[in-house]
């Protein structure tokens, strides 16, 4: 087994800290990634346009949402409330 040189902060274990390092064959199998060709590339941004459109729209109705519940939770709290003017209705 290697020589633990990692100065450890906390009261751990070497050993149980070797199980947190990446080793040098596991970094084999990483690949690197090619560049799009224009038709694919057109294609993603195409999809990444479609995401970040279905999330605008999420977050809008969410936000509508959450100010309609606004607006009815002070209408619920403002029939309560004793008026001066005979001629406002609640």
């Amino acid at each position: 087994m290697a020589r633990c040189t990692v100065v450890v902060v906390l009261n751990v274990s070497c050993s149980a800290l070797h199980k947190y390092l990446m080793r040098f064959y596991e970094f084999s199998h990483i690949k690197p990634i090619k560049p799009l060709s224009p038709p694919e590339a057109r294609l993603h941004k195409l999809k990444r346009t479609a995401e970040l459109a279905k999330s605008a729209v999420k977050t809008e109705k969410d936000s509508q949402k959450r100010q309609k519940a606004l607006v009815k939770q002070r209408k619920q709290q403002g029939k309560g409330r004793p008026t001066n003017n005979p001629n406002q209705t609640l």
